[in-house]
This record gives C-alpha cells, structure tokens and sequence, in this order.
C-alpha cells in the first residue's frame, strides 16, 4: 500500500477512537507493520505503547495513554464494538486508582494503569496491572467523557479499601464523589458493606458504618430523576397560581416574584405583602384579601416550600479533618506536600507476559 493511502486509512481507524490505532486494527485493513514504521519515521503517527499508535496531533495525556493500554487488551477490536457490547466491555474496565483518576477523585502518586479483567491476564508492561474479578453490571459503567468502561466510584472506593489503602483516603474520595454527585449514599454504604474493620469499626457494623459515610453526604439525598418530577409535579400549581395572580392584579407576575426567589428573596413573605398593598388598593375595605393570599400561599408553598437545595457545611471539608483541626493538640503536625506513603498501594496483582507469543510492535 502506497504511503498516502495507508496514511489516509490509519487516519481513518484513528479518528473513531480518540485518535489511536493498533497494528491490528491497521493490519486488518491492508496497512502492514513495515507500512506503520515509515509513517512514523516520516512522524505521520507517534508509538504510544507496543502496538498502538497515535496519529500527529493528537494530544498527548495521562488519560491516552490508558485509552492506549486499553485498546491494546483486544488489538483487534475497535473501540465502539468493544463499548457497544457489554460482554466485551466488561472483559477489562479501568479500575483502582486510574478509576479514580478518571473520576477525579482523589490525589494519588502515580502506580501504573489498572484493569479489572474477566479472565487472568498478565502484560510486559511494566507499569499495566490487571486485577481478576466478576464485575456485576451495577459494578461499572461507560465513562461520560472517555468513553471506557470504568468501575463506579462506589465500586472503586470498595477496591481501594481491599487493595489496603488507610481510612482518611478513602473517605477522602466519599468526600471528593459526594461534592461531584457522582455516587450516592446508600451505593458506596453497600459497596463497603464488610468492609467496616478498615474503617475502625466492628465487623458486620452497617449502621456505624452508614452514620460514617452519611456525613460526607447531604442530608437529604435527591436524585436528579427526582427533580424532575418534581418539576412536572409543579406545572399546573404553578399555573394556578399564575392564573389567580393574574386575576388580582394583573401587574403582579410571576416572573417578577421569581426573579425575587432567583435573587436570594424570600418569595412567600414578599409576595403576599405585595399583594396585599396591591390588592387593597382602590378597593372597598370590607373586601380583605386574606383567603386569597392564603390559597396562594397554600400553592406557592406547594410548588416552592421544598425546592430550596441547603448548603451543606459537612461538604466544605471532610469532617474528620475538621474535628481534628478544632481538636489539635500540640503534637499534631502537618503531613509535608511531598510525604509519601512507603507503604505499597497494590500487593496482589501479576505482572508478566500479556499472552504467548511475541507482542505486536
């Protein structure tokens, strides 16, 4: 294959996976390995991994070269037939601290990229780690911006905890996924459910163990499909109260009162002293307006009294460092920014050859 043609079809396969091709990929298209080798002489593509390569001007990051590593577990696969199957997605899902990595979670020292695997698997890459387990279907997802599967962070969080990662961290990461929304409460209570000894509390202490968790949490733990029925909840009492609004005094508007709500006013107390005002002017005083602006405040508070979302201080900062901070004695030190845990994050993992045979370059 001439080089403008192979670098036309390797650009191709690259463009519908974050910019990366394997030499199977590009094999499996007539694009040989000798073909590959002078496109990145002439620096067409870059070499990220064996076997993977990325086309010019696709930036170069932490999280491609996991994608990388990724693809390189099934080279011969694109990535959309590997994600639009579960079965094949479920096969190797990013997990342990590259999850929460991707999530965000976390402030970790760099340990390699790391897999949860269907099957036992090994790799010459000194820095990929697979970890074997049977991921449930609630166990990962598809990542909202890379696109791999990735385990939950509830999921994670239960890894780390058997991976021997110390308690503060990984209420660190509660604290990191609770400010995000990115798990709920009863999920990560029932991912770490056996787990409670690593927490400093009695084996089989699920209830200690919720009151533990739930401080990094709101109080109140609403769902966004909550919301939205809410919403749809609302509709017709805010028509009527639109419309009853309309039939008083046709210069008090809805919007007028909701731009108060929007501006940090209080909507309730406002908005029945206008109408008030409003109301009783130019009109006969034996006309009081009170069961009226007792109905709207039967329906503003019915459509608005629960909406307002609390802030919630126990967010601001995890709550074990702050009792710490207001407890500190004077032996208490600050850990430097450049500590380092000595103690080795993964001891049970395998590392070794992928699979027989010599790798593709």
């Amino acid at each position: 294959m001439k080089g403008a043609e192979a670098a036309e079809t390797v650009g191709d396969l690259a463009s519908q996976q974050w910019g990366l091709v394997t030499t199977a990929q590009a094999a499996a298209h007539g694009v040989d390995l000798p073909s590959l080798r002078r496109l990145a002489m002439r620096e067409v593509i870059t070499r990220i991994r064996h076997g993977v390569y990325a086309t010019t001007g696709t930036p170069l990051s932490a999280e491609l070269e996991v994608k990388a590593h990724w693809l390189a577990v099934h080279p011969d696969l694109m990535a959309a037939e590997r994600t639009s199957d579960p079965q094949l997605a479920v096969e190797a899902v990013v997990s342990h601290t590259t999850a929460a990595e991707l999530w965000g979670v976390g402030d970790f020292w760099p340990d390699g990229v790391h897999f949860t695997t269907a099957v036992r698997r090994r790799s010459r890459q000194a820095d990929v780690y697979f970890h074997r387990a049977d991921l449930r279907d609630s166990d990962w997802v598809l990542h909202p911006t890379s696109g791999m599967p990735v385990t939950t962070v509830a999921r994670t969080v239960a890894d780390l905890a058997d991976e021997g990662h110390e308690a503060d961290h990984l209420l660190g990461l509660a604290a990191d996924a609770a400010r995000a929304s990115l798990t709920m409460e009863r999920d990560l209570v029932e991912a770490l459910a056996g787990k409670e000894e690593v927490f400093g509390l009695t084996a089989g202490d699920r209830a200690g163990l919720a009151r533990l968790v739930g401080e990094y949490f709101p109080t109140v733990e609403l769902d966004p499909r909550i919301y939205e029925e809410i919403d749809k909840a609302m509709r017709p009492i805010r028509e009527q109260i639109d419309t009853l609004m309309r039939s008083l005094s046709p210069q008090i508007t809805m919007s007028e009162n909701l731009e108060r709500t929007v501006d940090g006013g209080s909507l309730v107390p406002d908005l029945f002293e206008d109408l008030r005002k409003k109301v009783m002017t130019g009109t006969d005083e034996k006309f009081l307006a009170l069961p009226a602006t007792a109905e709207i405040a039967r329906l503003t508070e019915a459509a608005f009294g629960k909406m307002v979302v609390p802030e919630y201080p126990t967010l601001a900062s995890l709550p074990l460092k702050r009792q710490n901070e207001e407890s500190a004695g004077p032996n208490d030190q600050e850990t430097p920014e450049n500590h380092q845990d000595p103690r080795p994050d993964h001891r049970r993992v395998e590392k070794g050859s992928e699979t027989p045979g010599k790798e593709p370059e």
